[in-house]
C-alpha cells in the first residue's frame, strides 16, 4: 500500500471516528450548558451548587425547557446595600441600562448631583458586590441576563457601611416606585433592641415603606449573624422579624444551621452561607473573587430564587401578586434543616425550578389554640402555678406562643401573636393596670415593671384564641455599687450609674433622689446623713448649705441586712458669690457703678475747667 493511499484510509478513519464522537456527545450531552468558571473556579464544584443543598444542574435542566417567548420584561432584583462595583466582570450584562446604555441606579443618601449622576460605587468592604455578585453569578450560571436583572441603590455613606433607616425608607420607595423591583434584597439591619432606640418617627416610616413595598414586590431580608434565637424579641432582627418579609437564615457546609446565623420561627427559610465564592469584597484583596459568608450571601441565594420563581409562574402564565408570591418561597421548599426541637426550610433552587406548583396549599389551617411555654421559675404555696421573678429592671422571663395546629397554620398569622400585660390582684386576678400591647410575634421578652402580680396573655384577635400565664414580681435586689445619690435636676432613673459628685453653692437649695429607686422598694424609708448626722427621711431631700467647705451627702434605703453601705455624694460647696451666674452679675453691677463714678467725675472736671 503506497503512502497515499494509506494517508487517504487514515484521514477516512479519522474523519468516522469524530462523527462517531459527535453522534455520541450529541446523544448524551444534557441541554443546558455546562457550569461557568469564574476566577479559575468551575461553579459545578461548588459545595453549595450540589443536590443536598441547592441542586443547582437538576434546576438548570427544568430552566432549559421554558419557553422563555412568553417572556414580556425581565424580573428586576433592586439590591439595597453598599452599592456595588460595576466594573467586575460579573455585573456585564445583568445591570438596568437605559435606552442610551447607562446603567441605571440610586443613591438613596445623597440623591444625584447637580448634573444628575448618581454615585452607585461601593464602599471598601464592598458588601454589596459580594451580595449583588453572587446574585450576578446565579444569573450566569442559569443563562438567564436577558431575564433577570439587578438595580443597585447605594444606601450608606461614602465611608461606612452602616445604614440610616430613614434612608432605607427612601431606598424601599425608589426600589418599588422608581425602579420597578419584583425582588428587593436587604441584606441588613439590626436587632429589635437598637431598632427601638430610633425614634418613633423613623420607626413608622421605615415600617409604612417596608407595608407598602410587601405589596407591589417579595422584600428578603438577613435574619443576622449574631447566633441568637427569636425567644427573645429584642434580639429579632429587622427588618428581616418584620410581617410580610421572607428572612432568611444561614445553612452552613455541614447542612445545619451556621453556628453565627440568627434563627427561630420568627425567620422564613434557610440559604447556604458559608465559604460562598462571590465578587471581591475586601479593597485590601486584589483578587477579583472571594470567598464570604453570613445571612447576607444566604438572603441573596433567596433573591435569586424568588425572581427565578416569578419567571417561571409569568412563563407559565400564573396569576399572582406580590404577597402570595412571598409565601410561595417561604412555602414551597422540601429540604429542612434541624435545630433543637424546630424544623426550618431549606432552599432548594430543583423544588423552584421543576415541583409542582398545583400542589401548594395557601389554606392554611385556622388556630384552634395557643400554648406557652417559658423560660422562668415556677412558684409554690401561695404563688405555685405563678412564674415568680424579681423586678430588678434588667432579667426578663422569655415567654413563647405555640400555636395549634402546629406546623398548618399561616406563618404570617403566627407572627400576629399580640402580647398583653395586665396588672392584677392577688389570687383574684382582677384587673389592677391593663399595660397594653406590649408586643407582637411568637415571642415576648417581659421585665418587670415593678413589684406585685401580673397576667401575661397572648391572643390572636382575629380568631379569638388565647392563653395567659401569671407571674409574681417580688422588688428587686439592690444595686450595689450602680446606684448613686443624684442631683434630681440630672436624675435619670433609667441610667446604671448616676453622677456622685458636684459643686454647689450656699444659700442654693439642691434636691438629692436615688436612680433606680423605681425597681426597690417604695415603702422602705430612705434616711438622708449631712457628714454622718441624720437630716431627713423621705424620697428625695433638699440641702441648701449655709457655709462652703466639703460636704458628704448619704442616703440609707432601709435597715435591711443586704444594705451595708450608704449611697454617698460629694458636694463641694462654694460661696454663693463664686457661683458662674452671681459672680458675672456682681461684675457687671460693678462694671456699672465704676463706670458711673468715672463718668460723673469726668462731668465734674470738665464743668470746674469751664469756669
Amino acid at each position: 500500500m503506497n503512502s497515499n493511499a494509506l494517508k487517504n484510509k487514515t484521514f477516512i478513519f479519522a474523519l468516522v471516528a469524530v462523527l462517531v464522537a459527535s453522534v455520541f456527545c450529541v446523544s448524551f450531552t444534557p441541554s443546558v450548558a455546562d457550569a461557568a468558571s469564574w476566577g479559575g473556579v468551575d461553579a459545578s464544584g461548588l459545595w453549595y451548587y450540589q443536590p443536598d443543598f441547592l441542586d443547582v444542574a437538576s434546576a438548570k435542566q427544568a430552566v432549559s425547557g421554558w419557553d422563555k417567548s412568553k417572556v414580556t420584561k425581565p424580573v428586576v432584583i433592586g439590591v439595597i446595600d453598599t452599592g456595588i462595583d460595576a466594573s467586575h466582570e460579573l455585573f456585564s450584562g445583568v445591570l438596568v441600562k437605559n435606552a442610551n446604555g447607562d446603567i441605571l441606579g440610586y443613591n438613596a443618601y445623597s440623591g444625584a448631583d447637580a448634573q444628575g449622576n448618581v454615585n452607585i460605587s461601593d464602599t471598601a468592604q464592598k458588601h454589596g458586590s459580594g451580595v449583588a455578585g453572587n446574585i450576578a453569578m446565579l444569573i450566569k450560571e442559569f443563562g438567564l441576563e436577558d431575564y433577570i436583572k439587578i438595580y443597585p441603590i447605594k444606601a450608606n455613606t461614602a465611608d461606612k457601611d452602616t445604614f440610616d433607616f430613614s434612608v432605607l425608607a427612601k431606598a424601599l420607595d425608589w426600589a418599588v416606585d422608581k425602579a420597578g423591583a419584583n425582588v428587593v434584597n436587604m441584606s441588613l439591619g439590626r436587632s429589635k433592641k437598637d431598632y427601638d432606640t430610633l425614634s418613633k418617627t423613623v420607626q413608622s416610616a421605615f415600617e409604612v415603606a417596608i407595608a407598602k413595598a410587601n405589596t407591589k414586590s417579595v422584600v428578603v431580608a438577613a435574619a443576622g449573624n449574631e447566633a441568637k434565637p427569636d425567644t427573645n424579641p429584642k434580639d429579632i432582627f429587622y427588618p428581616a422579624g418584620l410581617d410580610g418579609v421572607v428572612s432568611v437564615m444561614n445553612q452552613g457546609k455541614d447542612g445545619n444551621l451556621y453556628s453565627k446565623s440568627n434563627y427561630g420561627l420568627s425567620y422564613s427559610l434557610c440559604a447556604p452561607g458559608e465559604s460562598v465564592y462571590t465578587a471581591n469584597g475586601y479593597a485590601a484583596n486584589t483578587s477579583l473573587y472571594h470567598e464570604t459568608g453570613g445571612t447576607s450571601i444566604a438572603a441573596s441565594m433567596v433573591s435569586f430564587a424568588t425572581a427565578l420563581l416569578q419567571l417561571r409562574m409569568q412563563i407559565e402564565g400564573r396569576a399572582f401578586d406580590a404577597p402570595t408570591l412571598a409565601k410561595t418561597v417561604k412555602a414551597f421548599n422540601v429540604k429542612t434543616v434541624k435545630k433543637g426541637d424546630m424544623t426550618l426550610r431549606a432552599l432548594d433552587l430543583n423544588t423552584i425550578a421543576a415541583g409542582n406548583l398545583d400542589d401548594i396549599n395557601y389554606n392554611y389551617q385556622t388556630p384552634t389554640a395557643l400554648s406557652l411555654v417559658h423560660d422562668g421559675t415556677l412558684g409554690s404555696g401561695d404563688n405555685a402555678g405563678s412564674v415568680t421573678m424579681r423586678a430588678d429592671g434588667i432579667t426578663p422571663v422569655n415567654f413563647y406562643a405555640k400555636v395549634s395546629p402546629s406546623g398548618k397554620v399561616d406563618p404570617d398569622v403566627e407572627k400576629s401573636v399580640e402580647w398583653q400585660v395586665l396588672r392584677v390582684k392577688g389570687d383574684e386576678e382582677s384587673v389592677v393596670e391593663d399595660l397594653g400591647v406590649v408586643a407582637r410575634g411568637t415571642s415576648f421578652s417581659f421585665i418587670a415593671p415593678g413589684g406585685g402580680d401580673f397576667l401575661v396573655k397572648a391572643s390572636i384577635p382575629l380568631y379569638n384564641v388565647q392563653t395567659s400565664q401569671k407571674v409574681h414580681v417580688e422588688f428587686g435586689d439592690y444595686y450595689v455599687g450602680e446606684v448613686r445619690v443624684t442631683l434630681a435636676s440630672n436624675a435619670d432613673e433609667s441610667a446604671d450609674v448616676a453622677p456622685s459628685t458636684a459643686v454647689l453653692y450656699t444659700n442654693h437649695t439642691t434636691t438629692f433622689a436615688l436612680t433606680g429607686v423605681k425597681y426597690l422598694d417604695p415603702t422602705v424609708e430612705t434616711k438622708w446623713f449631712v457628714n454622718g448626722e441624720y437630716a431627713a427621711s423621705g424620697a428625695t431631700f433638699s440641702f441648701k448649705p449655709k457655709k462652703s467647705g466639703t460636704y458628704f451627702i448619704t442616703a440609707q434605703y432601709g435597715d435591711n441586712a443586704k444594705v451595708d453601705f450608704a449611697y454617698k455624694f460629694t458636694a463641694e460647696v462654694k460661696p454663693f458669690i463664686l457661683r458662674p451666674l452671681d459672680l458675672s452679675m456682681l461684675i457687671l453691677g460693678l462694671t456699672i457703678v465704676v463706670g458711673g463714678v468715672v463718668v460723673a467725675a469726668v462731668l465734674i472736671t470738665k464743668k470746674k475747667c469751664a469756669k
